[in-house]
Formats: structure tokens, C-alpha cells, sequence
């Protein structure tokens, strides 16, 4: 969803702050669930020129007004006869318009640049984000997860089949040549289970794999961490718990 989409309805009142001679902007954003009414500025002090009306939104009027219909259309209107706007170097009452259409207000065609105005705007609002590249970080997490653990396993029953093998030549101890047999399968099985023990890196996989996690599985827009949440989990939140940003993933799509 573009910035354009999210202000769709929003109507701008656009003219000359009367303190400070900038360009005033005020916008009511309160109907898209965003807690944010009043102006903004663009440009330096004195440098929009008296032929611009003076915006005194919300307890008047201003210059003209410009309003987000969707689709990379705007709704421009003069709102005052005495007032000159310009649309594409065409004088306007009222006219509809493409977004990046030209707006110059005044006689003397101060130029209003709204693309400025509409990244102001969109700032407001939480970015939406695909988190669908999290589940191959997730996935890649517990296949190595389960490749650690089932090598674990594997040397814990080399190691302990040294009493296995011990305990079977026990039993078979009178008949001599199989009990040796025995002890001699299960003292090198259980040798070669030791060694790789020994050599074996697992903890400092799983120390690897977790920094893994801590660095890749995180929101892309706060880098916050996303622990204890399995990408099932995540995916269903509408948003980021640390930075409000909006999630989007193909795998639990939002209508």
C-alpha cells in the first residue's frame, strides 16, 4: 500500500502561514487512525509571497484545498474568488488531477510542491513490511536445531554402549570367545563415540545458530528481535509489537 492509498479522503488546507510567511499545510489524518491534526511547514521564513492566502485552517480557510481521492488522482479547489491557483499552468475552480500534477498558487505562481507534502504525510503512518523472508530464517533455525540434537543423541548412545556391550559380555562370560567379541565391539564403538564427543563442535553451533536467530530474525524495519515467536506465530500479528510497522506476509494474507 502506497503513501497515496493511506491518504485517500484526507483533505489538505493549503496557504501562507500568517506569522512566518512559509508554506502551511494543515491536515486532519484523525480519519485514518492516525492521532495527528494540525499544520505543517515547508519552505523558510518570508518565503511565500503575499499573494498566496493566508491558511488559517481549522478556524478558517486558506488558499486552496487538495484532496487524496485514490487511484494517483487529486481533487484541487480554490477556495476563495479573489484567489488565484493553477493547475498544470491552467487556472482551476475546481479540477481533478493526476498526483504529480503541478500546483502554483498566486499571481505570482508560488510553486507548491505536493510530492514534498505527501512524503511529509506519509511519515505518519506505520510502514508496511513483507516478513515472509522470516520463515527462512525460522526454517533454517530448526532444521539446524534438529541436525544438532540428533547428533547429540547419536553420541550419547555411542558413549553408553560401552555398558551395553559390558553387560551383554557379562552374560555370555562362559562362553569365552563371543564375550570378548563383545567387550572388544562395544570398548571401540564406545571409544570412537568418546572421540567424537570430544571433537564435536555442537556447542559452539548452537551458541552460532542462536546469534543466527538474534541477528536475522528481527523486524526489518525496528531490528527488534522476535523471541519465543515461531514465524506462525508472527506471521498472524497485524503488526510489529515494537515499532507498530504493519506486517504483510503471503502466508496469513490480511484482507
Amino acid at each position: 500500500m502506497s503513501a497515496h492509498d493511506n491518504l485517500k479522503g484526507i483533505t489538505l488546507i493549503i496557504g501562507r502561514d500568517p506569522d512566518k510567511g512559509k508554506l502551511k499545510v494543515y491536515a486532519d489524518l484523525t480519519a485514518a487512525g492516525i492521532d495527528k491534526k494540525g499544520p505543517l511547514f515547508f519552505g523558510t521564513d518570508g518565503s511565500v509571497p503575499p499573494t498566496v492566502s493566508r491558511c488559517l485552517a481549522p478556524q478558517g480557510s486558506g488558499h486552496c484545498s487538495i484532496e487524496y481521492l485514490g487511484d494517483n488522482k487529486i481533487k484541487v479547489t480554490n477556495l476563495k474568488d479573489a484567489n488565484a491557483t493553477y493547475v498544470n499552468g491552467t487556472p482551476t475552480i475546481t479540477r481533478v488531477a493526476d498526483l504529480n500534477a503541478r500546483i502554483d498558487l498566486g499571481a505570482d505562481r508560488y510553486p507548491a510542491n505536493l510530492q514534498s507534502i505527501t512524503e511529509k504525510l506519509s511519515t505518519f503512518f506505520p510502514k508496511v513490511i513483507n516478513i515472509d523472508h522470516l520463515k527462512d530464517v525460522w526454517d533454517e533455525y530448526n532444521e539446524q536445531r534438529d541436525s544438532i540434537a540428533k547428533r547429540q543423541r547419536t553420541l550419547n548412545i555411542l558413549v553408553s554402549s560401552i555398558g551395553i556391550f559390558s553387560l551383554g559380555a557379562g552374560f555370555l562370560s562362559r562362553i569365552w570367545e563371543p564375550a570378548i567379541w563383545l567387550m572388544v565391539v562395544g570398548l571401540a564403538i564406545g571409544i570412537a563415540g568418546v572421540i567424537m564427543r570430544v571433537t564435536d563442535k555442537s556447542n559452539q553451533q548452537t551458541k552460532e545458530l542462536q546469534q543466527y536467530m538474534e541477528d536475522n530474525y528481527v523486524c526489518p524495519q525496528c531490528g527488534q528481535y522476535f523471541q519465543g515467536w515461531s514465524f506462525n506465530v508472527l506471521s498472524k500479528k497485524p503488526k510489529c509489537p515494537y515499532c507498530g510497522a504493519t506486517f504483510e506476509s503471503k502466508h496469513h494474507p490480511r484482507h
